[in-house]
């Protein structure tokens, strides 16, 4: 094992030693390998620390780099097929970056989405948060698988939490759709939390998203990791949408990170207000702390106008791109005028799961709008 790689691992995995601090130490020592070579009195003069107090956290620090087993946490990242990032690193996700409160290491299992598509050229990705209830109702899993497929088939990014309910739904749709989905976990890299979706993690890195965590290998699920876990999803995210909340729920958490310490737009969807199921996130619309969203396409609108606010105006084509299936129908309604969906399907030979699909993604794209139940293509 390289010195560096030894030291970033007593560094991520040492008690106490958390992202602030670690940042510090970076900006002031400049190498992991730094920081862990120095003594009590460098540590302390690093981090500002002076007096008794500044000594004993210093000493601490020390104390918990020098007890960290680097090969066996090595040999666990192995085996489950992580590899440690840090803050400089090329493959640390960009959104996390200026954050005041990022983390300066994740573990990561799979590909993190970059910025570039797979033949190499600029692609502006759109990430999208979503989140709600581990006990979501039939209508709640269907809506999150929906968005995901959507969205994600546009090109956007899915992040959330692994958990069950939403989380599960959202991250399935994204798969069925691209694969590129996000997972952000409040345990080791190399635990599966819940353990039934050992399989759903396992697809996920194999369709080419990725699992991330900002706890070392073998951490289990405690109660305290989920806050921690949540800021990463909304920081990670250029917007959130809530999808069935109670009200003081973990889900309600990632929103109010998301409005309130990284100014990200927050989106709720439209459910009925007299269940409790529900009533958390249509909370945050009546206190103006989010907006309503019907469907895929009022996400997706919501999503490219935050992405440009981020990214510097980047035009609907840049943020969600056609596939061969929407390309026909675009070109179908072109050449003869406005058709009914119907009239759509019995010309082309789509399903009809494709031919919505399709539908949707020139809907995002502002290539399609709906005159009743005609559609009338737009020229791009």
């Amino acid at each position: 094992m390289e010195p560096e790689e030894e030291a970033r691992i007593r560094i991520a995995a040492a008690v106490g030693v958390g992202p602030f601090t670690t940042r510090r130490l970076l900006q002031k020592l400049g190498t992991a390998t730094a920081i862990v070579g120095s003594d009590v009195s460098a540590l302390a003069d690093a981090l500002g620390a002076d007096g008794r107090g500044g000594g004993r956290v210093a000493e601490s620090l020390h104390r918990a780099m020098a007890a960290v087993e680097p090969g066996a946490i090595a040999q666990r990242a192995a085996a489950a097929g992580a590899r440690l990032l840090f803050l400089e690193d090329r493959d640390f996700p960009a959104m996390l970056r200026p954050l005041d409160d990022a983390p300066a290491y994740l573990w990561c299992r799979g590909t993190v989405p970059g910025d570039e598509d797979a033949e190499g050229h600029a692609a502006r990705r759109a990430w999208l948060a979503i989140v709600g209830s581990r006990h979501a109702g039939p209508r709640a899993l269907l809506a999150a698988r929906r968005v995901a497929e959507m969205t994600g088939s546009a090109g956007a990014v899915i992040v959330s939490g692994g958990a069950r309910g939403v989380d599960a739904a959202a991250h399935r749709g994204a798969c069925a759709a691209t694969g590129c989905t996000t997972v952000v976990l409040g345990t080791g890299i190399d635990i599966a939390y819940p353990p039934e979706h050992a399989a759903l993690f396992r697809e996920i890195v194999a369709a080419g998203g990725c699992l991330l965590s900002e706890f070392p290998p073998g951490t289990p699920a405690r109660p305290g990791h989920f806050p921690r876990r949540n800021r990463i999803v909304a920081g990670l995210s250029h917007a959130v949408l809530v999808i069935q909340a109670r009200e003081h729920s973990g889900a309600l958490i990632t929103a109010r990170l998301a409005t309130e310490a990284y100014g990200r737009e927050v989106m709720v969807l439209a459910g009925p207000g007299d269940e409790p199921a529900w009533r958390g996130g249509l909370r945050l619309v009546q206190r103006g702390e989010a907006m309503l969203v019907l469907d895929a396409a009022d996400v997706a609108e919501a999503l490219r106008r935050e992405t440009a606010v981020h990214r510097g105006g980047p035009s609907p084509a840049e943020l969600f791109s056609l596939g061969p299936a929407a390309a026909q129908v675009e070109s179908l309604l072109l050449a003869h005028g406005p058709l009914t969906a119907a009239s759509v399907a019995a010309r082309l030979d789509l399903s009809g799961a494709e031919i919505a699909q399709a539908i949707t993604l020139l809907e995002i794209s502002k290539r399609l709008r709906r005159d009743g139940p005609r559609l009338i293509g737009l020229p791009g």
